[in-house]
């Protein structure tokens, strides 16, 4: 498959004709993906404009600093496929063979090992999701102080058709002893597995984990916007315009 390089230009200090150029490659399709480029950009607050340029996409923010820059590498580091979905319970795990439906996924590391000792480094869950990427209506990076540490979280509100569809799986899980837990999967990555202990949600649901305040913000961000079609690699970085 053909690879197109994209590049993000970011324009520094006071001066517009100066500025950083970040060169990406995709395997996927340049369109597509210089239009999710831009609706993160306007969604992170960054303000730019992108244009497409032959194969090269092309973003413009003026007055990068190098926390703006810094906020661009993470706003692109994430594709952004995203959702929920139900863990399976403990006799799904201790079954011979995994259910039908189910499939094993690595366990996050600060998985709750005493009240759910039958899950071990793989997990099943259930490979149709409660809900996904395109089912979020809003999301915000927030800071979130735990155990005397500020770190970030994302909160998001659902379209009211996911909202049920989780209510309905909240109340499943919920009624499970131990209580279920749901997975919240990025980019096939399980981020966390918080137990879920309410049977409604009114369409409001959190992501939390170890987050810094970009990245937080660059999946906010993403989650506004949609997944990128395809993975973008940064190659390059260069400064232009300086005297």
């Amino acid at each position: 498959m053909k690879r197109i390089a994209i590049v993000v230009l970011l324009a520094c200090g006071c001066a517009p004709t100066s500025g950083v150029e970040l060169t990406y490659r995709t395997q996927g399709d340049k369109v597509a993906a210089s239009r999710t480029m831009k609706e993160r950009l306007d969604a992170s607050g960054l303000k730019g404009t992108v244009d497409l340029r032959g194969d090269d996409i092309v973003v413009r923010l003026p007055g990068a600093t190098p926390q703006r820059l810094a906020a661009c590498r993470a706003l692109f580091s994430v594709v952004g496929r995203f959702g929920l979905r139900i863990v399976g319970d403990r006799p799904a795990h201790e079954a011979a063979t995994p259910p039908a439906g189910y499939e094993a996924m690595t366990a996050p590391a600060d998985r709750d090992r005493i009240t759910y000792p039958w899950i071990g480094d793989r997990v099943l869950v259930r490979t149709e999701p409660v809900m996904a990427d395109g089912d979020i209506e809003s999301a915000t990076a927030e800071p979130n102080l735990q155990m005397g540490q500020a770190r970030w979280c994302v909160s998001f509100r659902m379209k009211p058709g996911a909202a049920k569809a989780f209510d309905l799986a909240a109340a499943e899980l919920f009624a499970r002893t131990p209580k279920g837990q749901i997975a919240i999967v990025l980019d096939g990555v399980i981020m966390s597995m918080p137990v879920v202990m309410a049977t409604q949600f009114a369409g409001h649901a959190e992501v939390t984990g170890n987050f810094t305040e970009d990245e937080a913000r660059a999946l906010a961000a993403a989650l506004r916007s949609g997944a990128l079609p395809a993975p973008v690699q940064l190659l390059t970085e260069t400064e232009y315009g300086r005297r």
